[in-house]
């Protein structure tokens, strides 16, 4: 046996299976946001501009049922095209909310990451955090696990050829 050589414990089906929902719930979040960014592009294009997020779509339904504000008959058939998909997205978001908390109230290591201000039932679905969450010994890990970032560009500095290289106080790559 290798001395470096780590081992992680197989993943059950209901793991896998928590992991298929938490990642379906995050691609379709990104859809619907960028469903909502098109929609406001497209109408920004004639001089409507609405603020960011789904809770100012009532505004957009509106704006598209309003006879007054000048858009062609086009537009506004695919405006409402575009609400009739974002509303189709948040039920089916909803609905993977729901089993996550369902999967939540199942899990004595997602209950217990739940009590941490902040973290929810979809953080604590993260497949990647859920896992380990025995293994933290400081909160900082945990955070770093649950929101990865990447380094700020001034961890990085350019060397007199003008390439980037990594400075080497900060343990960064």
């Amino acid at each position: 046996m290798r001395p470096n050589m780590h081992y992680v414990e197989v993943k059950s089906a209901e793991h896998q299976a928590r992991a298929v929902a938490f990642r379906t719930h995050q691609c379709f979040v990104r859809q619907r946001t960028q469903l909502i960014n098109a929609l406001r592009g497209h109408l920004g294009e004639f001089g409507i501009v609405l603020a960011q997020g789904p809770a100012n779509l009532a505004a957009v339904a509106g704006i598209l049922a309003d006879e007054t504000i000048y858009l062609p008959e086009s537009v506004r058939d695919i405006g409402r095209l575009y609400l009739d998909q974002i509303e189709l997205l948040t039920e089916k978001i909803d609905g993977l909310m729901l089993k996550l908390r369902e999967a939540t109230k199942a899990n004595e290591d997602m209950r217990r990451l739940c009590t941490v201000p902040g973290v929810g039932p979809v953080t604590a679905g993260n497949p990647g955090v859920c896992s380990r969450s025995a293994c933290f010994q400081k909160w900082s890990e945990f955070c770093c696990l649950a929101r990865p970032r990447t380094p700020p560009a001034f961890y990085w500095r350019k060397d007199p050829a003008g390439r980037r290289e990594q400075d080497g106080a900060n343990g960064y790559p």
